[in-house]
């Protein structure tokens, strides 16, 4: 069995550390930003006023393991505007995120089915109303559904409206959910790029995590492996891993959701490797530390983590040499080079790691897209 290989570069400064890692991602999530993800959901569990921001609360906070309790389908009830599409479709999607939670068909089955034959409704309706349909177990007619799409596709284009789309394709039968899947490639090719390392969407992460989501929620439903290049793949993964606290519920809840497209085992996984050693390279600390996890910051399977060469960058001394790190957690998520007490000189180096996964996942990242990270301690 073949296993891609990932290359990490590391500059090392005795006394003086700085760090440089050529990882397709430059940071993964930190245990206190995903406390503080659902410190944002568990605040808005509390100080909701509002369907939409108790739908994002509820959905959000059990994206991230904690099942909200039943008693809020009351409030569900409550704050509900039956002749309001929008508000029947967080309302319905609120209440599936509860154990308990069952709503009157009979109250919104009007609504539901003037927005569908409605010529005034927007394709975020439509999407609307179809998901609504399906959380009350309503009958939908495809061929009606695809009708208003493909009309509606003539008359607005905009990336949230074609999201929109594929969020709705992804209600219906894996046909097609499959035809929605395979215009993933163009709907990625609209996407703004940033120095050539980013890809976002104008709007920004509202509209990208959203359309992200989109992308892979269709994917699922048409059974088929998401059809974006893994360089591009790596691009949206570094635009979120910089956005780890968001304003809004709504940013939060597809945020975290990206998070764990990119996290989810089934999927190509971009692959972190992050400083996790003291700042100081010395006698107390002789070792250099190194994180690998997903985005997620969770474990990705043990890996053969190798020190193919330290360089020193004053004149290109090879001091290290084909050295594998020894893992140094059972999670597999800390590996370690010892660095110190092999008498090297101080100075700038240079280390090349290569990553061999044990299993063989779907892991991305190739040297061509990098992420630079340089810090410097004083010891």
């Amino acid at each position: 069995m073949t296993f891609r290989s990932f290359m990490i570069i590391i500059f090392v400064l005795l006394p003086i550390y700085s760090w440089c890692a050529t990882s397709i991602v430059a940071t993964n999530l930190s245990p206190a930003n995903v406390d503080g993800l659902k410190n944002q959901f568990q605040t808005g569990m509390k100080s909701f006023s509002d369907i939409t921001s108790l739908h994002y609360s509820l959905a959000g906070i059990k994206e991230l393991g904690v099942q909200p309790l039943d008693t809020f389908c009351n409030d569900i009830k409550k704050l509900v505007d039956k002749s309001n599409i929008e508000s029947i479709y967080h309302a319905t999607e609120a209440a599936k995120t509860l154990t308990n939670c069952k709503l009157s068909v009979e109250d919104y089955r009007s609504t539901i089915s003037s927005t569908i034959q409605s010529d005034k409704s927007t394709t975020a309706e439509i999407y609307y109303a179809v998901c609504s349909s399906v959380n009350l177990g309503l009958n939908i007619v495809e061929s009606t559904i695809e009708k208003r799409l493909n009309t509606l596709a003539k008359t607005d284009d905009s990336i949230l409206s074609q999201g929109y789309a594929l969020l709705t394709g992804a209600q219906l039968s894996p046909a097609i959910a499959k035809y929605y899947a395979d215009t993933i490639n163009d709907l990625v090719q609209q996407a703004d790029e940033l120095d050539g390392r980013i890809l976002q969407y104008e709007g920004g992460i509202s509209t990208t995590a959203f359309i992200f989501d989109a992308f892979y929620e269709v994917s699922e439903k048409a059974s088929s492996s998401i059809k974006i290049d893994p360089k591009q793949l790596i691009k949206f993964a570094n635009y979120f891993s910089t956005k780890r606290h968001v304003a809004t519920l709504r940013s939060a809840y597809y945020l975290t959701k990206a998070f764990k497209h990119l996290s989810d085992n089934k999927n190509s996984i971009p692959i972190v490797v992050t400083r996790a050693s003291p700042s100081e390279v010395n006698l107390q600390n002789p070792s250099v530390l190194v994180s690998v996890t997903n985005l997620f910051g969770q474990t990705v399977g043990e890996m053969t983590v190798t020190a193919d060469s330290a360089k020193r960058n004053e004149d290109g001394v090879v001091v290290i040499s084909k050295q594998k790190l020894t893992p140094k957690s059972s999670d597999f998520t800390i590996y370690e080079l010892p660095f110190y007490d092999k008498k090297i000189p101080r100075g700038f180096y240079t280390i090349h790691l290569t990553l061999t996964p044990s299993t063989n996942g779907k892991f991305i990242g190739l040297t061509d897209h990098t992420v630079r990270r340089k810090i410097f301690f004083l010891v």
